[in-house]
């Protein structure tokens, strides 16, 4: 695996991309997600901190090029305490999102995304959510977030605002 291999990869998603919205084929990206890391990055090392470096540099230029925020979608090692790989991936991140599985039922399956790190910024409360199966694709529910921990969010301040009235 070498960075020849993997910036000529981007480079050649970047021009494509640019000549298509040349073209009036695309639109400029928002957001490019790149699902998995792993699928994305055949023939690389994931836990060698050189291959992986090369992998960052490469969604650094994409991101740079395209002018987007890019979205590397990574799975936690077998014990789901850590990502995989090499500590550098944690390391040049900007954010890193946690979603984790806390329960699962016949309707739907709860679910929680944690804020694991924010480079420029505090850490927001978890939020939970149920993905339920609607036809051939899956709906987000989010949970309404808490005051407090009290209360069901907007719910309550309601509740309050109606008994402060009264």
């Amino acid at each position: 695996y070498t960075s020849d291999n993997a910036y000529a990869t981007y480079r050649d998603f970047i021009y494509e991309w640019k000549q298509r919205q040349a073209v009036g084929l695309a639109q400029p990206l928002d957001i490019l997600i790149i699902d998995t890391l792993h699928s994305a990055t055949a023939g690389a090392d994931e836990n060698s901190s050189q291959h992986m470096g090369i992998v960052l540099q490469s969604a650094k230029l994409a991101a740079k090029e395209l002018g987007c925020a890019v979205i590397l979608v990574h799975h936690t090692n077998k014990g789901g305490s850590a990502e995989r790989g090499s500590s550098s991936l944690r390391g040049a991140m900007d954010c890193m999102i946690e979603i984790r599985r806390i329960s699962d039922n016949g309707i739907g399956t709860k679910a929680v995304m944690h804020c694991a790190k924010l480079k420029d910024g505090e850490s927001w409360k978890d939020q939970t959510f149920d993905l339920v199966a609607s036809g051939d694709s899956v709906r987000v529910w989010w949970d309404e977030p808490s005051i407090d921990g009290k209360g069901k969010g907007k719910e309550a301040q309601h509740k309050k605002m109606m008994l402060a009235f009264m």
